[in-house]
């Protein structure tokens, strides 16, 4: 069944654009273009959105959180020569 759409006047300004660039052969050609990169943006998202479900997961199940002492941290590294004393 045929889809009717109504674009904004940028947006239609843009599909002629393109396709008066030589870079499309036609609207059609143009409207493709666009959901096929928003399939792929979507896909992306969907990945990256499992990624940092899987880190978190890791993030919790790594144990409980401890304190950080950044002075302790510095003199251990002065202490095994990894950066010179000031």
């Amino acid at each position: 069944m045929p889809l009717q759409v109504t674009l904004t006047p940028i947006q239609e300004a843009m599909v002629h654009s393109h396709v008066a660039s030589g870079q499309y052969a036609s609207a059609h050609e143009v409207i493709d273009e666009a959901l096929r990169l928003m399939e792929e943006q979507e896909t992306f998202d969907g990945a990256k959105i499992k990624h940092l479900q899987q880190a978190i997961h890791e993030g919790l199940a790594s144990g409980e959180a401890v304190t950080w002492d950044v002075n302790a941290f510095k003199h251990s590294l002065h202490a095994t020569h990894i950066i010179p004393s000031v």
